[in-house]
């Protein structure tokens, strides 16, 4: 087994990209076009417009109505992740393996999805209780029910923890990131629906010191997305200008979310593939 570095990593990542680019392109790009279509359709155009359309019927009184254009919208963001994260799966799994039918890796893909889908909604019930519970401790609620607005010691509770939050849970959550990275090319290269599967197998690839350069790998690809985005989104905004609300919304997000949505997962299945070889080599870093 080669040793994991950041440049072996970004090495497998431009070959995984290669390799499968018909795929991601078809699959990847179309679930990414679908989403921004069903979403401009569904909300109206962009997401200017839709917060315009909101306003305008919470002003006139349509409360009903402002509450079903909101769920409109979740429903048409739900179902552009899930279709996303069908043809993440399935790619990673033809990528991975020998099973490259396609019809056969999509149906994995979105049973996965939905199953992983299911586990990470149940997490964040849990984390949002976990917070209800540590505001709770500073007093604000104790304040608020006593029929008052929350005093100087509440607020000043408030202001400590998230304080706290930002300088303890931020950096444990990108360490949290690292460990779990590869838990989904996990998934996909063994055909499991189980995403506790996933992260503990994630967990013990990433153990030891590789854990700190698979961070680096982490920090260092968020900072390129970052750019790209940047770049991307600049380059959507334009479409923007020159095509109307709602096509202008639809190619300014195809613009910036294909890229986007391509490199992120050959960046996961890179750093998998470096920490677990499989098939071909590339050695464009070093």
């Amino acid at each position: 087994m080669q040793r994991y570095t950041v440049g072996n990593a970004f090495s497998e990542a431009i070959a995984f990209v290669k390799e499968n680019l018909t795929n991601l392109l078809l699959l990847l790009g179309s679930a990414v076009v679908l989403g921004q279509v069903g979403q401009a359709v569904l909300t109206g155009g962009s997401d200017e417009q839709f917060g315009q359309n909101i306003a305008r019927m919470v002003q006139s009184g349509d409360i009903q109505g402002s509450f079903g254009l909101f769920g409109t919208a979740l429903a048409a963001m739900i179902l552009g992740a899930v279709l996303q994260s069908a043809a993440q799966f399935a790619i990673l799994r033809q990528g991975l393996s020998d099973e490259k039918d396609v019809s056969t890796t999509m149906v994995y893909g979105l049973v996965a999805t939905i199953v992983n889908m299911l586990f990470w909604m149940a997490i964040g019930l849990g984390i949002v209780l976990i917070f209800v519970v540590l505001f709770g401790v500073t007093g604000v609620f104790a304040d608020l029910q006593g029929g008052g607005s929350p005093s100087g010691a509440g607020i000043a509770g408030i202001v400590g923890l998230l304080f706290v939050l930002i300088l303890v849970v931020l950096p444990l959550m990108l360490w949290l990131a690292a460990r779990l990275f590869v838990a989904t090319p996990v998934m996909a290269h063994a055909r499991s629906i189980n995403p506790i599967y996933g992260l503990v197998e994630s967990w013990r690839l990433t153990s030891g010191s590789v854990q700190w350069s698979v961070l680096g790998t982490l920090l260092l690809f968020i900072l390129v997305v970052f750019a790209i985005s940047m770049v991307f989104g600049l380059v959507g905004a334009l479409f923007m200008l020159i095509g109307g609300q709602m096509v202008g919304a639809v190619v300014a997000g195809v613009v910036a979310g294909v890229p986007t949505a391509i490199i992120s997962l050959g960046m996961t299945a890179g750093v998998y593939r470096a920490l677990v070889p499989v098939d071909s080599r590339y050695d464009i870093f070093n």
